[in-house]
């Protein structure tokens, strides 16, 4: 048996057979995708730009404390943008918060302006671009330029703040030394009157004995008591002290008065000059945030991104219906292609029947759309009735001759869409034709070792040939199949008979035309003979087939038909009495026979028939079956001891039968040549 590896070809095979799924799946997707990208909303993106560049007077810098900064201070500041003190103020300035609002109101709003705003500090500069989205363009541009102004005006306020805060304290200080220069100065002002005597001799001594201590004490923070400057330092106070110490009380404490008052005075002079610097700093109003570029009109949305998604649409549509093709292929328990059934069978394929489509074969009507509305109608009316008891039997009645005479129709269109199956409906040339042909030849060289021996005998009875052709289960063609084998089996000039043995569901008489009783059950029963049951191509052509199909078929003359005949309760029973009967009957008067079976693992008929005749064959359709029925109904047939020689490929088309692929191209091939021959 052939065994192949996955080539190139069968990849192709596999994406031609399941190329609906492809097709469904990616046009799903793709459609998918489109209908999402059109109900998402658009969304409308405004820039604006700022510039932070910190700006400081003289005075300034004199009055405020100097702080090192920590962190990135333009980070801080695209914080800052998108801050709830900021979008309150863009939100006062475009008037959609007013002091009238209830306050959830004015939240909500305010929350709504600041989820809209992102900010972006532009690298190695000092700018920061203030990003707004919004669903409606006008929004989102006035958003973006009301933040970059309400941030200008927020700095402004910050600092003018500050220099409040800091002329504020400055006076409060200013204040406090002021009155304790009054007290130093009213204090002085007591002593003297109280002791006019004393002169103040010891005042500059008692000033240098204040300077060295706090000389010392400055020392004392950066050197060792035991440094030449220290020691120095403290020389000195040790002298002053003993100087001092010969003055009186008195002088003593004027001297600490008017040192007060001096010290006083110096600090009020310093916060004067503070305080006045504070008042310059307050009046400044000069901010460090200059707008650089307010937002314009966005025109385009920035999202959905329409062919970003498509374009993703796409390769998803592709990735995913392949693989679900594959997938799809994987699982499929059917086979396919000549190598997968002679492998599973270890069967040979007898013949290759392609699924065409004829110009000449009739096609199958449709049924109308007044019928199908008509169907449908009745359908509701039988409904209404079964509901409501009584109401509408006219109508039903009505309606049951009416789906009498469409399932009447029916009937007839499934008659001519198989008459229109027989090969004399194509030309002679056609792939059909040579395919039965092929067909034709395998059956009769695969003989019986009865037909051998007869054959090396030399007697006349190695031409007589009893053909059964059945399948696995209904719908697989196994009808059409045995009837154009029989017509095949006529065109060569022999004598052939066509039985039609599915005496449940018969359909050879429905194919040529004629009438079911009259047939193989009344032959075995008894009730007619077997000529009076015969029927010729003369009967076929007054059952109404196509007269210039018939006489443009040369030998179709030696092909005679027995119908299944009247319908009887136990087709089983009365093929295993009558059958060994009446085939040694018909071998004596045809060369072929051809049986048309009921399938094997429904029921029993080919069990009972197949010991009986001298081939069997079974009809698979390609890519229906499954593997598990067909390998039964082999096994079946086997224990019956039944001569199964091999299987007929059914309803192949180049998709399912790849591989090899010379069944359907090359019949085409011939096809054409003996054309234009």
């Amino acid at each position: 048996m052939a065994q192949y590896e996955l080539s190139l070809r069968d990849y192709w095979r596999i994406i031609r057979k399941r190329r609906w799924v492809i097709i469904t799946i990616f046009s799903l997707i793709f459609i998918g995708t489109f209908i999402y990208s059109s109900l998402q909303p658009r969304i409308y993106q405004a820039v604006a730009t700022v510039h932070y560049k910190e700006q400081r007077l003289l005075a300034t810098l004199l009055t405020e404390l100097i702080q090192y900064p920590v962190g990135d201070v333009m980070q801080s500041q695209a914080l800052l943008i998108k801050s709830w003190s900021v979008a309150e103020i863009a939100g006062k300035d475009l008037g959609w918060v007013r002091a009238d609002m209830p306050v959830e109101q004015a939240n909500q709003t305010i929350s709504s302006i600041q989820s809209s705003v992102d900010t972006k500090v532009i690298q190695d500069t000092d700018s920061i671009n203030i990003i707004v989205t919004n669903k409606d363009p006008n929004k989102a541009s006035e958003i973006a330029n009301a933040i970059a102004i309400a941030y200008q005006q927020y700095n402004l306020i910050d600092k003018s703040k500050q220099a409040t805060n800091l002329r504020q304290t400055v006076e409060n200080r200013l204040s406090q030394t002021m009155t304790e220069l009054e007290q130093s100065e009213r204090a002085l002002q007591r002593f003297k009157e109280q002791n006019p005597d004393v002169i103040g001799a010891a005042i500059p001594a008692y000033n240098r004995y204040e300077s060295l201590k706090k000389e010392e004490e400055t020392l004392l923070r950066k050197y060792t008591p035991k440094y030449p400057d220290v020691i120095k330092v403290r020389s000195e106070i040790e002298t002053l002290e003993k100087e001092l110490s010969k003055y009186p009380a008195k002088e003593i404490t004027l001297s600490q008065l008017t040192r007060n008052i001096q010290i006083n005075s110096l600090l009020y002079s310093d916060r004067k000059q503070q305080f006045e610097n504070a008042k310059i700093a307050e009046g400044e109003k000069t901010s460090d945030i200059t707008i650089s570029n307010l937002s314009l009109l966005p025109t385009t949305p920035i999202k959905p991104h329409t062919a970003t998604n498509q374009i993703i649409g796409v390769i998803l549509g592709i990735i995913i219906s392949f693989s679900l093709a594959f997938i799809i292929e994987h699982l499929d328990t059917s086979i396919g292609t000549i190598e997968e059934i002679e492998l599973l069978l270890k069967l040979p394929v007898l013949g290759v029947i392609p699924f065409l489509s004829s110009d000449t074969a009739r096609p199958r009507e449709k049924p109308s759309k007044k019928d199908i509305l008509t169907f449908l109608s009745d359908a509701i009316s039988d409904s209404f009735t079964i509901l409501f008891g009584g109401r509408g039997k006219g109508t039903s009645e009505s309606a049951t001759r009416e789906r009498s005479r469409v399932v009447t129709e029916k009937v007839a269109s499934d008659r001519e869409g198989v008459t229109a199956q027989l090969i004399w409906n194509f030309s002679p040339t056609s792939p059909l034709f040579e395919a039965y042909r092929t067909l034709r030849t395998n059956l009769l060289q695969s003989r019986p070792p009865e037909a051998e021996q007869k054959l090396l005998n030399n007697t006349p009875e190695n031409n007589k040939r009893v053909i059964l052709i059945t399948s696995t289960g209904p719908q697989e063609g196994k009808t059409i199949t045995a009837a154009n084998l029989a017509i095949t089996m006529a065109l060569q000039g022999t004598l052939t008979l066509l039985v039609d043995m599915d005496m449940r569901k018969p359909f050879i008489h429905k194919s040529f035309g004629l009438e079911r009783e009259n047939g193989l059950s009344d032959v075995l029963i008894g009730i007619k003979k077997t000529d009076e049951c015969l029927h010729n191509i003369t009967d076929v052509l007054v059952g109404g087939t196509n007269f210039d199909a018939i006489m443009n078929t040369p030998g179709i003359d030696n092909l005679h038909i027995l119908t299944a005949g009247t319908s009887v309760p136990n087709p089983s029973e009365l093929l295993s009495r009558g059958t060994d009967r009446l085939l040694d009957e018909l071998r004596s008067r045809y060369h072929y026979i051809i049986c048309d079976c009921p399938p094997v693992l429904p029921v029993a008929d080919v069990l009972i028939v197949g010991p009986k005749v001298d081939v069997v064959a079974l009809v698979y359709r390609a890519g229906r079956t499954a593997k598990g029925a067909l390998v039964r109904a082999k096994e079946q047939t086997l224990s019956a001891r039944i001569n199964l020689k091999g299987i007929i490929l059914n309803y192949v088309s180049p998709e399912i039968e790849v591989s090899p692929t010379y069944y359907y191209h090359y019949y085409k091939h011939y096809d054409t040549e003996r054309t234009k021959t």
